[in-house]
């Protein structure tokens, strides 16, 4: 009998000592908050906890803290409530993780009246800040394709806008090229962090009010550009999606096509005077064996410097193909 209380006194001793060693605690006191704001997407067992009472080794209080529980809210939606029971069911779940550590589901004791709702920290994108952020941009990126008084307006109501936490940026994409004025849809990279989470469509009404070249007369093809047929105006306009030229931009040049009277003189509607004109009468350079023959022809084409233009030869009347040069001549090099 002596011994056989002897045998089990050792066996409870040594259990003891067993535990101690590998540092399983008897019990493990969770008191939780009654509201928490988290940033991540999963919820873990140390957002929601807001003391832990017990004696625990580094790696059991980590464990613990590092449980996962469930997915949080989604940014901008209702919290989601917690209860010990449902802390219960996630312990036993997660409990091979405990295990590693030396502790049990059952050792960790929390009040069953206790409950924690948890919320998902958001970062607000409202209306007003997406409008003054198009508006700023778009105003600063017209001025410096065309100084002029620009009015830009958002024609369309936006939708306010939540995110996961974090540093909220904008980046405007790049507007058509050579639009001033008009209707158009400017879109947005809404970034969290430097990660683009959204692009938004934010559509604009654009006027311009500025001093423009306009045409006084109906102006031909062709048509030498000069004061007479140009003159200077503030107008405000409600549509351009060309950049306006400037007089010097203007004089000396001609009309591509015809140009109507009143019309904004803006975009590619001018060309550079050509060296030869079509018709008119030039000098021809021939090198034949190294000797240079000159003679006179006729344009068959406008031409300016380094095009190839076909002309007429006035002594033998036959046609030929020759580049202009810098003088106006045009040279020949014939084929052996």
């Amino acid at each position: 009998m002596l011994k056989s209380k002897v045998l089990r006194f050792s066996l409870s001793v040594f259990l003891f000592l067993a535990l101690s060693a590998h540092g399983v605690a008897n019990s493990v006191q969770l008191v939780l908050h009654e509201r928490v704001d988290v940033t991540n997407s999963l919820i873990r067992l140390g957002d929601v906890v807001a003391q832990i009472e017990g004696r625990l080794e580094p790696k059991q209080l980590s464990a613990l803290k590092t449980l996962k529980l469930k997915p949080a809210p989604l940014p901008g939606r209702a919290g989601i409530e917690i209860t010990a029971r449902s802390l219960g069911i996630y312990l036993r779940v997660g409990r091979s993780v405990l295990k590693e550590v030396g502790l049990t589901p059952d050792q960790v004791k929390i009040n069953p009246e206790a409950k924690v709702t948890v919320h998902r920290k958001s970062s607000s994108v409202t209306a007003d800040q997406l409008k003054q952020f198009v508006i700023h941009q778009v105003t600063q990126t017209l001025t410096e394709r065309f100084p002029a008084e620009y009015q830009v307006e958002v024609n369309r109501p936006i939708r306010s806008t939540e995110f996961p936490f974090g540093k909220v940026a904008f980046s405007l994409k790049p507007i058509p090229a050579g639009l001033l004025a008009g209707s158009l849809y400017t879109y947005v990279d809404i970034l969290v962090d430097g990660q683009k989470r959204k692009t938004v469509a934010v559509p604009l009404t654009i006027e311009m009010k500025a001093h423009i070249i306009t045409a006084t007369h109906n102006i031909k093809r062709h048509q030498l550009m000069s004061e007479s047929v140009l003159a200077q105006q503030e107008r405000t306009i409600t549509d351009l999606r060309r950049i306006p030229l400037k007089l010097s931009e203007l004089l000396g040049r001609r009309a591509k096509s015809r140009i109507l009277k009143d019309s904004i003189l803006a975009g590619d509607v001018v060309e550079s005077m050509p060296k030869i004109l079509n018709g008119n009468a030039i000098l021809i350079t021939v090198q034949i064996n190294g000797v240079s023959v000159r003679t006179t022809g006729k344009a068959l084409a406008d031409g300016r410097v380094g095009d190839k233009i076909k002309v007429v030869n006035q002594a033998s009347r036959k046609t030929v193909i020759g580049t202009v040069t810098e003088d106006g001549e045009i040279a020949v090099n014939p084929q052996r």
